[in-house]
């Protein structure tokens, strides 16, 4: 039997949604999570059930959680984050298992939603890209179209293999027995276990739909330029991506390699180029050439399909220092990461 086969506590004669959030010294978001979690209008043969598990926190997270009323609370101390995932599915008892991030915060009608696209199917995973708080920064309005936007323009429900990008764990719902079909996270997988996650349950049948009803807003997302490589040096991970290019067969992942070794040297060649041109010929910096296009062009198809022409000039540099995070990465050149971007 799966060890994410366990039977929904039918005790109280309701179906239950379980809200499963890992949190790592979050005591300080928890409350606003909670008051959306118990703002939602839940269907009358429907009740929530909510599972915080502590990664280890040096806060009081689990003392808040407690005092919130959060239905279970449970302590997960472990290197990676699809580990206490798992936890969280383990000790559910929900007919729906979803997970979102404890810095974010529900909107008005997402437990409906949720229920409507999942409640009276049997192999689903719904979700869609988390929304930056209001007000926004430019760093997060523009990482936030690239996001929703990176395969083509979409502003309303996608499915099968192109909803893939758009669910993450900030924001994924699925049935109970997807678990039990697909065996959990992958706990090797220091991030990137999302993406994983979904690859294998696409492989084994699984319906994926992304639907701009389920709303949620990520209190965490980086406004700052400074906020933003700190969080892209903690997601990326070469073995998380080679894991995902051998799991698709090549299909997915690769975009993100291919930038990788594109990056690498276009860099090279743009300060080969400099240095030449300090002893020789101005017409040396042409080779900064490749860098520029490479940064510039998926701009300009973001930019187009989302209609913000804005995103022309602030994507360029988004993209300059994700390279450069992924660059540094694969020359073992991250150092050991942390628990959390936000929290050491």
């Amino acid at each position: 039997m799966s060890p994410f086969s366990g039977s929904p506590n039918s005790g109280h004669g309701l179906k239950i949604i379980s809200i499963i959030t890992v949190a790592y010294n979050e005591s300080e978001n928890l409350r606003r999570l909670k008051q959306s979690i118990d703002g939602q209008v839940v269907p009358h043969e429907w009740r929530v059930e909510t599972v915080l598990v502590d990664n280890g926190s040096h806060d009081e997270t689990r003392n808040v959680a407690v005092d919130l009323g959060f239905s279970i609370v449970v302590l997960e101390v472990s290197p990676t984050v699809a580990a206490c995932r798992n936890r969280g599915i383990f000790e559910s008892n929900g007919d729906i298992i979803t997970f979102v991030d404890a810095d974010c915060e529900l909107e008005d009608g997402w437990v409906k939603q949720v229920i409507d696209l999942l409640g009276e199917q049997d192999y689903v995973i719904a979700g869609w890209p988390v929304s930056p708080p209001s007000p926004t920064t430019w760093v997060q309005l523009a990482w936030n179209a690239h996001w929703v936007n990176k395969r083509g323009h979409h502003d309303q429900a996608v499915t099968g293999e192109r909803a893939m990008t758009l669910i993450t764990t900030a924001n994924m719902s699925m049935n109970k027995s997807v678990m039990e079909r697909v065996g959990g996270f992958d706990e090797s997988l220091r991030s990137g276990e999302d993406m994983n996650f979904l690859l294998r349950a696409h492989h084994k049948g699984i319906d994926l739909r992304a639907s701009p009803l389920l709303r949620v807003i990520h209190h965490g997302e980086p406004r700052t330029l400074k906020q933003f490589y700190k969080q892209q040096r903690w997601h990326c991970s070469k073995n998380s991506f080679i894991k995902i290019l051998l799991t698709s067969g090549g299909r997915h992942g690769g975009n993100a390699f291919w930038y990788t070794m594109m990056y690498t040297g276009a860099l090279t060649a743009t300060l080969v180029g400099c240095v030449m041109a300090a002893f020789d010929t101005p017409w040396w910096l042409m080779a900064a050439l490749p860098l520029c296009a490479l940064v510039s062009s998926p701009a300009m198809v973001i930019a187009w399909r989302a209609k913000q022409f804005p995103l022309l000039f602030q994507l360029p540099i988004l993209y300059f220092i994700y390279g450069w995070v992924r660059m540094c990465d694969s020359l073992g050149l991250v150092g050991i990461r942390k628990r959390s971007w936000r929290r050491g």
